[in-house]
């Protein structure tokens, strides 16, 4: 079972390799850049809530946006110079190397309200309650990111705690789902790097 900071360090050299432009983004603008993400995955969940979908189109664009999400949080990480898992066990209290897996199985046991909002038996409702918690955090961060062109600056410890938050969210979400990070975001990235016009050598 794999752990997230493999995900991380695989992610920073995808990056590398396929994502050169962003890579060599001020911090604000890659900042600014992720917010915009986030909102963009937003607005995929209330694009399904509005269209009449078939069941196999809804479960494989909520597939999607997790993993998409979830790949834009490990980008945001190395920005923010963020070890995700050890973020996370700090949060839970937890001194000792975990899968995500075991990690997943944790925050079920921590956040069983959390788990059981995204976990509701209505299909709609599902995505619905997915949608309001990932708007929400990609609400603030887009507040953030708008703020800095006030000359406000980038609440650091903030935005590290809301992509902490996103990841519960997308830990859990994915369990309901049935997403396997491991394998799905690599499969990502292969898709990714076939679209890519530049091949690294």
């Amino acid at each position: 079972m794999g752990r997230l900071i493999t995900l991380q360090n695989e992610q920073f050299k995808h990056d590398q390799d396929y994502h050169r432009d962003i890579l060599y983004m001020s911090h604000q603008e890659r900042f600014k850049h992720d917010a915009l993400h986030y909102g963009k995955y937003s607005g995929r969940l209330a694009q399904l809530l509005v269209e009449k979908s078939s069941s196999d189109r809804i479960r494989n664009v909520v597939k999607k946006t997790l993993v998409d999400t979830f790949i834009i949080v490990l980008h945001s990480a190395e920005m923010l110079h963020m070890e995700l898992e050890s973020f996370l066990k700090n949060k839970l209290e937890i001194d000792r190397n975990l899968s995500v897996t075991e990690l997943t199985e944790i925050l079920k046991e921590n956040s069983p309200d959390l788990y059981a909002t995204l976990n509701v038996t209505d299909e709609k409702d599902k995505i619905l309650n997915l949608m309001l918690k990932l708007t929400v955090i990609g609400g603030s961060m887009q507040k953030a990111a708008e703020e800095l062109d006030h000359m406000v600056g980038i609440p650091g410890e903030d935005i590290r705690n809301w992509t902490c938050d996103l990841l519960i969210i997308l830990l859990l979400a994915g369990s309901v789902w049935s997403v396997d990070y491991e394998r799905d975001v690599r499969n990502r990235w292969d898709d990714i790097a076939k679209k890519t016009k530049f091949r690294p050598q």
